[in-house]
């Protein structure tokens, strides 16, 4: 599902709906969009430092974003889970001394983890393919579990190829809520006020049911853990 929805917003970002906003709102008579790659140490001083405009990454929006830097309205629901192996399930209650836990690196859920779990042990990792490597150290036992945005482990775990009967995701229903949201400059209303009103555009809705339909039963449990 991160490709669909990586080309949920290039096509969102590439669309005419786009562009005629922008004619429209700043004025502009046409549109050229450049793609970078972000990652969790860069994504905010990408924005911060005016090398890109928009960054819409999987970002958990929070009360105190980096220096510059803002939120856009939110896009998607889903929240913190942990993908273990099926024979090796974790008692979430106690506090998961000894057990080894997959984070990635500079991540609101890496901070949360440490907090809730002191006495485990957090094993970072960092880059692009942080999930990738960390799904894989399940799969081959240097784990007990890799946690992260349930949404995310779920499908990089079907990448590569393991099953939700033998990878589950744990608890049922998130500890966390996060929203996502797009990174922003702060300084920018008029930007951040367009950036909204696509993301809460009719074809914007109709683009996202298009996409993401198919993990309707997932959201419904991700809301849960708003109740």
């Amino acid at each position: 599902m991160i490709i669909k929805a990586l080309r949920f917003f290039l096509i969102l970002l590439e669309s005419q709906l786009l562009a005629s906003k922008l004619i429209e709102g700043v004025e502009r008579n046409s549109l050229s969009i450049k793609l970078l790659k972000s990652t969790t140490t860069n994504r905010f001083s990408l924005v911060a430092d005016q090398l890109v405009d928009l960054e819409c990454g999987p970002n958990t929006i929070r009360s105190d974003p980096p220096e510059n830097t803002s939120f856009s309205t939110d896009f998607f629901l889903t929240g913190t889970q942990f993908l273990v192996k099926q024979d090796n399930p974790l008692d979430l209650e106690n506090d998961l001394e000894g057990a080894i836990l997959g984070v990635i690196a500079n991540t609101t859920t890496a901070k949360y983890i440490a907090q809730r779990y002191p006495s485990a042990t957090l094993k970072p990792y960092r880059g692009v393919a942080a999930r990738v490597r960390g799904i894989q150290a399940v799969a081959q036992g240097k784990i007990d579990a890799m946690i992260s945005d349930g949404i995310l482990l779920r499908t990089e775990a079907q990448q590569q190829g393991l099953s939700l009967a033998e990878y589950p995701l744990v608890p049922e229903v998130p500890i966390t809520c996060d929203r996502y949201g797009m990174i922003i400059h702060s300084n920018d209303p008029q930007w951040e006020e367009l950036i909204n009103s696509v993301i809460n555009s009719p074809e914007a809705i109709a683009l996202a049911d298009q996409w993401f339909g198919s993990l309707y039963s997932y959201t419904q449990i991700a809301e849960e853990c708003n109740e």
